[in-house]
């Protein structure tokens, strides 16, 4: 069984420009993909690492699931004998179409660089909902396994999926991230986001400090320094930074694997994606910029 290094989210704000309709970033997509092409041959200086790769929708599905209310479902009514509010439906029909295209997008950038890109819909994988809460993923660990040891490299995105509760619901990239974390158990997670990390106040406020530690108590506490939550986009339905960190504080307490939180396109995103963070002495991980959550590592 292939041996899975890192799973790597990449935050639809990275990838795309969120206050423009279905626009990508083209040369933040590129400069990600070609960071992707090192890690996964080699050239970044390491062996080659087997990743998976995860994407937000950022301005591909945001618009059209909140326009038509895709997140509170389609049922009008509590049951699953209720009627199927049309106008949803087509929300429904729309989101996934536009989520669609944008991994056509992020498989083309990935594979103009050498990265043998798969596209994956969790929709398609059987991952179902329960009043907004992940109840099943369906077949993924045995599709994504398959696809890492025939040499592929899997790229899933934030989709739109069956909802026992309320009919449908949004699936966030970073739902994904924590229940892939799980499946597959990797060495580490990153996710790239457009800021530098998690910070005390909304990293545009005066005076904003960058949080470059977070370690996560046995109860869930934060045991360094606690965040508030970064300023969304207003259309964002996933929760921004705030359900990221959330994620990576569940991620580093229940299975003890180490999570990055790093502005994509730098430096900083490199190291972290290729592993090297991890192995740097105290005096080079001051001059790594990015926020860490680690665990508690003594027992209980």
């Amino acid at each position: 069984m292939t041996e899975v290094d890192c799973i790597v989210k990449l935050g639809g704000a990275a990838i795309t420009h969120k206050d423009k309709l279905e626009t990508v970033n083209r040369e933040s997509l590129e400069e990600l993909a070609g960071v992707v092409s090192r890690v996964t041959n080699g050239s970044a200086g390491d062996r080659p690492k087997s990743i998976v790769l995860i994407h937000g929708a950022g301005s591909f599905g945001h618009f059209q699931a909140k326009q038509y209310g895709v997140s509170k479902g389609w049922y009008t009514e509590r049951g699953a004998a209720s009627e199927r509010d049309p106008h949803v439906c087509t929300g429904f029909a729309l989101t996934r179409a536009s989520v669609a295209k944008l991994n056509a997008f992020v498989c083309e950038a990935l594979l103009a660089k050498g990265v043998r890109a798969c596209g994956v819909s969790p929709f398609s994988m059987g991952w179902e909902m329960n009043a907004k809460q992940v109840a099943s993923d369906g077949d993924s660990a045995r599709v994504i396994r398959g696809l890492l040891e025939t040499g592929f490299v899997p790229v899933v995105h934030g989709d739109c999926v069956y909802d026992y509760a309320q009919g449908c619901a949004i699936l966030s990239g970073d739902d994904l991230m924590l229940r892939l974390a799980s499946l597959l158990r990797p060495k580490y997670c990153v996710f790239c986001t457009d800021v530098a990390g998690v910070f005390d106040r909304p990293p545009h406020e005066a005076g904003a400090q960058l949080i470059r530690e977070i370690v996560v108590g046995n109860g869930g506490e934060r045991e360094q320094m606690s965040a508030r939550a970064s300023a969304g986009m207003a259309h964002d339905v996933t929760g921004g930074m705030a359900a990221k960190l959330k994620a990576c504080e569940r991620i580093a307490q229940h299975h003890h694997i180490p999570v990055c939180i790093v502005e994509a396109n730098t430096g900083h995103a490199e190291d972290a994606i290729s592993g090297k963070v991890w192995g740097m002495s105290v005096s080079h991980r001051v001059q790594w910029t990015g926020t860490v959550v680690t665990a508690r590592s003594d027992p209980e």
